[in-house]
């Protein structure tokens, strides 16, 4: 690759992510994304380069997109009916999670939509049709939305009810999970749950070879690696390889190929970057936290407001101004932790 080709990759990165966490810290350079860059082999970085930039300009969502998608939602039909002034002005607006500063960022983003259309705000928790909404950035797993509505109901002993999720994206498995758990405990309370989703990635087990995460075609044999695998214990490994081919390997990357070398060197690099607290968090993985024992979510899913610690390590982990051992990473997209020691204890977002 040569110089003006690496420039203008690097430029584009820039400006895809040019609001992430706008206000909180620097604006991301070229500087910052080079170095980032030179942390992994000379041989790999033109490829990593490319999809990087490729996934960023497919996944990345900003501020922009994220109010552009409630605008659309606000008088969807589907959601609002036909007067959906109406309908807004008597929703309840749950707020739920107490750790996290995702529910409460997205309903000011909401809350700005309908005063800018209606005139109406999303103070009332309480709802004068029994409807609700749940609002979050992005949805993982499906454990926290299944986990925090869950306790709501029981709580507020709800019923007769609907409840419309909104996300700004989600992944497949997450959903489906999310739909499961809820209609079993709210079928019985006749409270109806609706999902909705400005984007929609794939990462079911059933469709492995489909993904649209970051999921190894295998593991390689390399010390870090091998070290991370120790830690297993008897027949506790989840790992199933990806088949290579499906449709996330022509649609968020370019070639197989190039989405086989960026995965293996993110989850290298990830391994090594496991290696380095003494203590890592118990769902630390690789290429991201999860609760299962695999090499981790693989999240490519980015937003404006923060990178998901579900994402691959080699994105979000290090702070070059920080203490040890976040120092040795400069990552490209610094994360916002909620722990109270960074780096030994990001929190799981959604896991």
């Amino acid at each position: 690759m040569d110089t003006e080709e690496r420039n203008r990759l690097v430029q584009l990165i820039v400006e895809h992510v040019a609001d992430y966490r706008q206000g909180e810290i620097p604006r991301a350079d070229a500087a910052r994304t080079l170095k980032w860059l030179e942390q992994f082999d000379e041989a790999d970085r033109p490829i990593i380069l490319r999809e990087t930039e490729r996934l960023l300009s497919k996944t990345y969502i900003s501020r922009a997109a994220a109010k552009s998608f409630i605008e659309v939602l606000v008088v969807d039909g589907g959601l609002a009916g036909a007067t959906p002034n109406e309908f807004w002005k008597k929703v309840g607006y749950l707020r739920l999670q107490s750790g996290s500063q995702s529910q409460t960022d997205m309903l000011s983003l909401l809350d700005e939509v309908l005063t800018e259309k209606f005139g109406l705000n999303t103070a009332a928790p309480d709802s004068s049709s029994n409807t609700y909404v749940y609002l979050d950035d992005v949805s993982f797993s499906g454990n926290q939305i299944k986990n925090e509505l869950l306790k709501w109901a029981r709580e507020k002993d709800i019923r007769i009810a609907t409840v419309h999720i909104i996300v700004i994206a989600a992944y497949s498995q997450g959903e489906y999970y999310a739909k499961r758990e809820l209609n079993k405990s709210f079928d019985s309370r006749k409270i109806d749950i609706h999902f909705w989703a400005m984007k929609r990635l794939e990462n079911s087990p059933g469709r492995i070879k489909d993904s649209e995460v970051m999921w190894p075609t295998h593991l390689p044999d390399e010390p870090y690696v091998n070290k991370w695998k120790a830690t297993f214990a008897e027949g506790e490994e989840y790992f199933k390889p990806r088949q290579p081919g499906g449709r996330g390997s022509t649609e968020l990357f370019s070639t197989e190929t190039a989405r086989e070398t960026i995965e293996q060197a993110f989850l290298k690099k990830g391994a090594y970057i496991y290696s380095l607290p003494k203590n890592p968090t118990q769902k630390m993985r690789p290429l991201g936290f999860s609760a299962l024992r695999t090499p981790g979510f693989g999240a490519t899913i980015v937003t404006y407001r923060n990178c998901p610690n579900n994402a691959p390590l080699v994105l979000w982990w290090g702070d070059p101004n920080g203490s040890a051992p976040l120092n040795q990473l400069t990552p490209l997209l610094q994360r916002r932790p909620r722990a109270q020691v960074p780096g030994i204890a990001f929190d799981v977002v959604d896991t």
